[in-house]
């Protein structure tokens, strides 16, 4: 009997020895895994890049994906960087860049930077099991969208360098003296400056603001644009910057890439996007950007309860701005 409770005994301590093992181990993995976050974010400041790198030098298109809050453009940017010859950095801020003489090869140079940083940071996340592999499960870490089996964090030859930008960014090129002095840079370059302007339906467009904010305010207490009206002003400065900014370039440099459009038939709109960046797209890299796009819209408008007030500021919108024509709420 004193020899089954000694057994047990030394059972336990055995247990609990393993057990605080694997409690350290775990301690010395998350020290790792934020060393290596650490690394990876010191990286986005763009007055560490080197001013000259031979990767950008047959760059010949300059793209910036510009719209709204929760429009379709961080799905575009994520299907554009994993073509052989783009690459899209997710976010770049532009504002940093604004105070390092806005010189475009800088530029460059930053892009490369984030589009790396943010692609390790994904493969990170997914390599120690915080996320799942799937394509539809956008992360970065959470939004990243992984393109299976092509060019992301990565290129063959680029000829096609852009940005998708923050809202802040979009207010900088839209107010700001920079997009007149990069596209200047660029033409002395020969370098074309393009713009995809990613749309979705307003009502959509609100309403997945309204349920994304709704939710943190529960979860974290906190009340930013909390209400219909609250966004719906957001959404009247964002229509204006962005209208600001179409009417700075040529309609042959814009293209306007419906949210509806790509979901419905993805693999045109996407050889539509390539071929509007002169790129060509391999039937294997157009069939692996599809099987990421979701296969029917989310229609968030559908969930919520409009008052009147309300349809009539989003329908006055839409009858103001051309690029949101043919949108309304049914």
């Amino acid at each position: 009997m004193t020899g089954s409770k000694q057994g047990l005994s030394r059972t336990r301590v055995s247990l609990s020895c393993i057990k605080y093992a694997d409690h350290q181990i775990q301690n010395i993995h998350k020290k790792v895994i934020d060393k290596l976050h650490s690394l990876i974010n010191h990286m986005y400041n763009p007055k560490e890049c080197p001013v000259k790198d031979v990767r950008t030098k047959d760059v010949r298109t300059m793209v910036f994906s510009i719209g709204f809050y929760s429009g379709g453009s961080s799905i575009i940017g994520h299907l554009l960087t994993a073509h052989p010859n783009i690459v899209m950095a997710d976010e770049a801020r532009l504002n940093s860049f604004v105070d390092i003489n806005n010189r475009y090869d800088e530029l460059f140079n930053y892009l490369l930077q984030i589009d790396s940083s943010r692609y390790q940071d994904w493969k990170l996340a997914f390599d120690t099991n915080k996320i799942k592999h799937d394509a539809r499960s956008p992360s970065r870490i959470k939004r990243y969208m992984h393109v299976p089996n092509q060019y992301q964090g990565h290129f063959h030859k680029l000829q096609v360098i852009g940005n998708k930008n923050r809202r802040k960014d979009v207010s900088i090129l839209a107010n700001t003296d920079l997009l007149k002095d990069l596209r200047s840079q660029l033409e002395d370059n020969k370098i074309s400056l393009k713009f995809i302007f990613a749309v979705r339906n307003l009502y959509d467009t609100i309403a997945t603001i309204y349920i994304k904010y709704r939710v943190k305010e529960k979860r974290e207490h906190r009340a930013k644009l909390s209400s219909i009206n609250d966004i719906i002003e957001a959404m009247e400065i964002v229509c204006s910057d962005n209208q600001k900014i179409l009417k700075q370039i040529d309609s042959n440099d814009v293209l306007i890439c419906k949210n509806e459009d790509l979901i419905a038939n993805p693999k045109l709109q996407i050889t539509r996007l390539c071929d509007f960046l002169k790129v060509s797209a391999s039937a294997d890299y157009i069939n692996a950007c599809a099987s990421c796009v979701f296969n029917k819209p989310t229609n968030e408008r559908l969930e919520l309860d409009w008052s009147g007030e309300h349809k009539q500021k989003i329908n006055s919108l839409i009858k103001k701005y051309d690029f949101l024509y043919g949108y309304d709420y049914s």
